[in-house]
């Protein structure tokens, strides 16, 4: 298998092993606000791809969505920062902008040297 594919499914399935450690109760609280988070990160994604501001390349999930990234880290990553963060909005605020700035940076360097 190629690297980007392992890549790729790594980064669906490792995200997904945390929701273990969730209780059932707050998984379930938190899932359609994940949900309706992720549907609009899938649709800002098809305006950038159409406004070329990024373009996916990811092989699981050829075209304008990147669904490993989308399933995977940002899903969990949305879950658990209501989690942790509610009720108060200051630490939600600060927790989200922190793991953004990650997002933003590092991990862009990251999945550039992958290629995805």
């Amino acid at each position: 298998m190629k690297k980007k594919k392992v890549f790729s499914l790594a980064m669906i399935i490792i995200p997904w092993l945390s929701v273990l450690f969730m209780d059932k109760k707050s998984l379930f609280r938190f899932l359609p606000v994940a949900s309706f988070v992720n549907l609009f990160i899938s649709v800002f994604s098809v305006i950038s791809n159409k406004r070329r501001w990024w373009v996916n390349k990811n092989p699981l999930s050829p075209g304008n969505v990147d669904f490993s990234y989308i399933l995977g880290p940002y899903f969990v990553a949305t879950l658990w920062i209501f989690k942790l963060t509610y009720g108060n909005f200051p630490k939600y605020f600060i927790t989200n902008v922190l793991l953004n700035t990650l997002n933003a940076f590092p991990m862009a360097y990251v999945w550039e040297k992958v290629g995805t």
